[in-house]
């Protein structure tokens, strides 16, 4: 039994949706849907900006500067430290040479606290003592001038981390506990140079312009990085 349809109950494909069914050999449905969806696939349609935000691919990482990667040593270039750290310095040293009252304070400072260590001394049965500007260990001893003071080792140290990007506050303690191992550690000089002159008097000038020069920066150096470890680990704490 044949069927008989007519011309208006047939549906006939668009003439794109025949063109492709014809080139791919494709249903016709399936040219209908993609011309239905759109000529852009599903994942290059553009997103709504109200949903961007919450879109898991637009979302942007956010650099929290409290992070414990965004610490003050790597968020400051190295010449503006060097920069800052020469002017420091020369801000210091333009502020020695024009009051000699800070030098002259740093070597009354330095006599009286080599006086508490001649009176260790005396009571170890050694002839130590202080008179005038001079410390003496029995008839041998050294004249107390300027550069006898940690008055510039404690300037360097002062300059660098002053220049480095820290808190104030930490700044300031770094500064005054630097400084009080800088004046023990001048004492334990002075103390040993004095010992040298008088027992190995031919190593004086050695000890005292090459080796302890040396020693002193490199107890300079190994304070200020330790204060930057310091506020390292303190940055990275949570």
């Amino acid at each position: 039994m044949l069927r008989i349809e007519s011309a208006s109950s047939r549906r006939r494909p668009s003439g794109w949706s025949v063109l492709a069914t014809r080139a791919f050999e494709l249903p016709p449905a399936i040219p209908r849907a993609i011309l239905a969806f759109g000529t852009r696939p599903p994942f290059a349609r553009e997103i709504p900006r109200s949903h961007r935000s919450s879109h898991p691919f637009m979302k942007r990482k956010r650099i929290d500067p409290t992070a414990p990667d965004a610490t003050p040593a790597r968020a400051a270039h190295p010449l503006w430290f060097v920069g800052r750290f020469l002017l420091g310095l020369a801000v210091g040293q333009v502020a020695i040479a024009w009051f000699p009252a800070i030098e002259a304070w740093a070597i009354r400072s330095t006599l009286g606290s080599l006086r508490g260590v001649a009176w260790g001394m005396r009571l170890a049965g050694l002839q130590g003592g202080v008179d005038g500007t001079s410390f003496h260990l029995g008839p041998n001893g050294v004249e107390i001038v300027g550069e006898c003071t940690p008055l510039m080792p404690t300037l360097v140290m002062a300059a660098a981390m002053t220049a480095y990007p820290a808190p104030r506050r930490a700044q300031l303690a770094g500064i005054a506990a630097g400084a009080a191992v800088l004046w023990a550690f001048n004492l334990l000089r002075i103390g040993s140079l004095v010992a040298i002159l008088a027992w190995r008097p031919r190593s004086f000038d050695f000890v005292h312009m090459y080796l302890w020069q040396t020693i002193t920066l490199l107890v300079v150096l190994v304070i200020f990085v330790i204060w930057t470890r310091l506020q390292r680990s303190r940055g990275a704490e949570p």
